[in-house]
């Protein structure tokens, strides 16, 4: 039988009894979307890499201040100053404060907002524009007035234009030139981030222990674990407290790693989340499985009549299999778009700067989607643990069972066939006598649906 003739069969199997059909599909979508959403929420906070060279070594820096009810506040210019040459522990610490700007010009004004960072920003976290190049610590020094906008801006706004490299635009009023535009997943610290400039962080500022606004990044040196940079942090906050008591008392250091910083306490809840899911998806196969079951045992005569005409088990097998797997498929595309819709309320509870705003439908989604509905179609099982894709068969090729079944099904019609002495059931006790369909049928006809 050919695989056109066996999807035929199987799509036919779906249009007399589409009530079943319809019912399985949407309980195979619900489980199979859930799974989809969360594993979403999985795949973007927990396993997909940040946009950052090797972030694994890279550390958020707070100032511990849980007296007064902050355990991670922002961190003052002049304790920065202090951590960054003080430290035995990082390469590098870059700082960055928030602000914001308003874009003018030939276009509809608007407000963006941004950070203006350290010279050795783009170094630390070892990303570089993906068109033109951020500015260097001469060019910091000078003052000049130069951006590096984030890949939503430039596509927003500019319409994606190459030739935006050092092209003047306006920023509260004043000519600005376009260095470079960052990769198009880059973020830091949160995805609304759309500019970068330098801080230009003059001595006065840099002595301020009063004002705390800063956001701090730094990279590990190799070898170097986090336990080791907070032991060297707290020796360094309890320095600064002996020094300046007026303002670092009751200041410490706060190491974090920037991936817990960014995923938070939803570590834990997203992994129960994800197992309980697949549990439920489960139940709902083993559920599927016995109905399936109860289907295959009203399907007998049907399936004894098509070994009458000469269809192999392989046949039989693979056309219960062929419905199954379309099953399967169906609810998993249905389950991909309910995952979409899941995703509104899941996604409201994953940190926006990680998972982004939206269903995240990536190669990685699509291959798990796709995993759950050949797994929940071959391996669905019922409560003798056997894949309803199995059951049947056992059913359908039993000969014995299969002539009971057809002489049963003739002679309650009153329609017994005059050839019906061909039909040799095998004595239990003597030899098996083997089976030849009767010379009328066609030979075409045994090896395609009746």
């Amino acid at each position: 039988m050919s695989l056109r003739n066996v999807l035929r069969y199987a799509l036919r199997q779906f249009r007399h009894n589409p009530s079943f059909f319809l019912i399985t599909i949407a309980a195979l979508a619900l489980g199979i979307g859930a799974n989809t959403a969360i594993f979403s929420a999985v795949e973007a906070l927990l396993l997909r890499p940040l946009p950052y060279g090797d972030p694994g070594r890279l550390v958020i820096v707070w100032e511990d201040a849980s007296t007064i009810g902050f355990a991670h506040n922002t961190p003052a210019p002049a304790n920065y100053v202090d951590w960054r040459a003080q430290n035995q522990v990082f390469t590098d610490m870059a700082a960055l404060r928030y602000q914001t700007a308003s874009l003018t010009g030939d276009q509809a004004p608007e407000q963006a907002h941004g950070g203006a960072v350290t010279a050795n920003f783009f170094d630390v976290l070892q990303v570089q524009p993906f068109l033109g190049r951020p500015w260097t610590r001469e060019e910091d020094a000078a003052k000049g007035d130069s951006v590096v906008i984030s890949y939503t801006l430039w596509h927003r706004r500019f319409a994606g234009d190459p030739k935006i490299i050092g092209r003047s635009i306006l920023m509260n009023g004043q000519g600005t030139i376009v260095l470079g535009v960052m990769p198009r997943d880059f973020f830091f610290p949160i995805r609304d981030m759309e500019y970068w400039r330098p801080g230009y962080f003059s001595p006065e500022v840099l002595a301020q222990r009063d004002s705390h606004y800063l956001t701090v990044v730094a990279r590990l040196k190799p070898g170097v674990t986090v336990a080791q940079a907070r032991l060297d942090m707290n020796v360094i906050a309890a320095r600064l407290v002996q020094q300046y008591p007026k303002s670092n008392t009751n200041i410490g250091a706060v190491v974090v790693p920037i991936q817990q910083e960014y995923a938070g306490d939803t570590r834990a809840g997203l992994w129960v989340l994800q197992i309980a899911s697949i549990f439920v998806l489960l139940i709902a196969c083993s559920n599927l499985a016995n109905l399936l079951l109860a289907r295959a045992s009203g399907r007998r005569r049907e399936m004894a009549v098509r070994i009458a005409l000469g269809a192999s088990r392989k046949q039989i097998v693979a056309q219960l299999l062929t419905e199954s797997l379309l099953l399967s498929l169906a609810g998993g595309a249905l389950g991909l778009w309910l995952g979409s819709m899941f995703w509104r309320v899941l996604g409201r509870l994953i940190p926006q700067q990680v998972a982004g705003a939206s269903f995240s439908l990536n190669l990685t989604v699509l291959f798990f989607t796709a995993a759950v509905s050949l797994a929940a179609g071959i391996f669905r099982r019922a409560k003798g643990r056997k894949p309803h894709g199995r059951i049947p068969r056992w059913h359908a090729s039993a000969r014995r069972s299969g002539y009971r079944s057809v002489r049963s099904g003739s002679s309650s019609s009153g329609r017994r066939r005059a050839d019906d002495s061909n039909f040799v059931e095998p004595s239990p006790s003597g030899p098996r006598v083997p089976f030849r369909p009767p010379a009328c049928v066609h030979p075409a006809l045994a090896a395609t649906q009746i």
